[in-house]
């Protein structure tokens, strides 16, 4: 092969590598909910911006609104999270928000480890929400995909062991471009999150839908999902060797939510195994437990559904658990940051602007309901 040939090889190579990282970022899981978004914005953002990140499930970013807390308190504290969320994924997701900023706190919720079984279709999507949102063929998407094949192998044997649409997820929605509602302008990952992570879901994002509530048993326990609880225990002794290894501070949280039995069973020994270890973990239904505090939800106007605030609720929450964490932790005002403003300056205004919209097509609807 002359030298010619030899650079036209690798140009040639190198151009086919481009269009795959291309088509895996265009065609992925659906971007409905804004996890692509939502996580290309915390990579931008730049270095030394963000104080604390909350991980977890849907319910972080329909609970924490970072706009409110900056406008109110200047804390900079970003929500890194995925509809059900898989634990076995969860060390990623702490890797993924270390990579970018160097933060004082991690907020952790618990809600990945309420899992009551493991089913191999609700495994996939949960673990390509998050896994779709990072970097093409980074180290820790690489990682996560590998740990994804394993486990589902693990609990199904008819699941593929070298699955390689987790890989090259066009091999899996390569047809999402026949769609009739696919836009490209849409689904490029580095599309930033209009309002800093804080899930628009528009109706519902501010119908109120009456709950009841259920008494809190504290004394009511059911064992964890097997699967579940290894990658729980995994998952803390990660947490330590990461503490012993730096100064970060550690906090886990199980944002309010309607329970039944089961549910609350499977919480309370999940609160029990965090404080044997040695961790702290706040919640909200026990008021006679130091680990707790209340928050004024209204069931009739603040929850969307039994498992999340709508945006009034989300409202009451977020200035509690500020006041919580400036109380609690070494939490810095950064309104006065020029790095920090040009990002979070302004989001919150118009976040309410949204939220004005979104009333006013509520009242529209409600009134053509009523005619």
């Amino acid at each position: 092969m002359t030298k010619k040939q030899f650079i036209r090889s690798i140009a040639f190579f190198m151009a086919v590598a481009v269009m795959v990282l291309a088509l895996c970022d265009l065609f992925d899981m659906d971007n409905t909910y804004n996890y692509n978004q939502r996580y290309c914005t915390y990579r931008n953002f730049p270095k030394d911006t963000v104080d604390a990140v909350i991980l977890g499930t849907s319910g972080v970013d329909r609970y924490w609104i970072p706009s409110q807390a900056y406008e109110e308190y200047g804390i900079t504290v970003y929500p890194l999270s995925t509809d059900a969320f898989p634990a076995w994924l969860y060390k990623y997701a702490v890797d993924e928000a270390l990579r970018f900023q160097d933060v004082d706190l991690l907020i952790l919720d618990i809600r990945p480890f309420t899992l009551e079984e493991c089913n191999i279709n609700d495994m996939d999507i949960r673990a390509r929400r998050f896994l779709d949102a990072l970097t093409p063929f980074s180290i820790n998407r690489i990682k996560g995909c590998f740990e994804t094949m394993k486990i589902r192998d693990d609990v199904d044997k008819s699941a593929s062991r070298l699955d390689l649409s987790y890989l090259f997820p066009i091999i899996k929605f390569h047809g999402k471009w026949a769609d009739d509602d696919y836009s490209i302008a849409n689904n490029w990952s580095s599309v930033p999150h209009e309002y800093l992570g804080y899930n628009i879901i528009d109706n519902a994002t501010v119908r109120p839908r009456p709950q009841e509530i259920y008494p809190y048993d504290a004394d009511y326990y059911v064992d964890l999902n097997p699967y579940i609880e290894t990658y729980f225990y995994e998952f803390l002794d990660y947490i330590k060797e990461l503490q012993a290894s730096s100064d970060i501070e550690v906090l886990f949280i199980d944002t309010p939510q309607v329970r039944l039995d089961v549910e609350m069973g499977i919480s309370n020994k999940i609160y029990k195994i965090i404080e044997e270890e040695g961790f702290e973990c706040v919640h909200y239904y026990d008021e006679n437990s130091e680990t707790t505090f209340s928050i004024d939800l209204d069931l009739n106007t603040d929850f969307y559904n039994e498992g999340h605030t709508n945006f009034y609720g989300g409202q009451k929450f977020t200035t509690i658990f500020s006041k919580y964490l400036i109380d609690n932790y070494d939490l810095k005002d950064r309104r006065d940051d020029p790095k920090v403003q040009k990002h979070w300056d302004g989001v919150h205004d118009k976040l309410l602007n949204k939220i004005a919209e979104l009333e006013e097509a509520r009242k529209n609807k409600l009134d053509a309901a009523k005619s």
